[in-house]
């Protein structure tokens, strides 16, 4: 699970830094707005990937789940916001200093979002209808909680 999620994660912090680049340097947008924009960009790859490829939910309730990921990734914001502008008023250059931010943020994103992803779905319905009460971590089936 946790390869997988770095895989992903790679990913997204290509997407995330070249948006990060684009936005600052060609665009002229200020740091502290370009940030949380490619740091959004990256967030919704990854709990897409992470919904289906990394945590393996395929029945999930998408709209409280995807809030408690948000929220989860507003932890990482803070910390990338933080540490990226630490780093760049230290003189760093701006991609080191988004690397920094991000192994920072990655860790503690991966964390979080792994405790909601794999949570049991309580409230959840099967295709038939009928109430979801197991708790799945990856693709296999770890309690039965009925």
């Amino acid at each position: 699970m946790f390869h997988k999620y770095f895989l992903v994660s790679l990913v997204a912090l290509a997407l995330d830094t070249l948006l990060l680049h684009g936005l600052v340097k060609w665009a002229g947008v200020q740091l502290l707005v370009a940030a949380p924009l490619s740091f959004l960009a990256g967030s919704v790859f990854v709990y897409v990937c992470s919904s289906g490829l990394v945590f393996g939910q395929a029945q999930r309730r998408w709209g409280s789940e995807f809030r408690l990921f948000v929220a989860a990734g507003v932890l990482g914001l803070l910390i990338n916001e933080v540490v990226l502008w630490t780093l760049v008023q230290a003189g760093s250059s701006l991609l080191l200093a988004k690397l920094g931010a991000a192994g920072c943020s990655f860790l503690s994103n991966y964390f979080c979002r792994k405790r909601i992803m794999t949570a049991p779905m309580h409230g959840a319905l099967d295709a038939a209808g009928q109430p979801l009460s197991q708790l799945y971590v990856g693709k296999q089936e770890v309690v039965e909680t009925r």
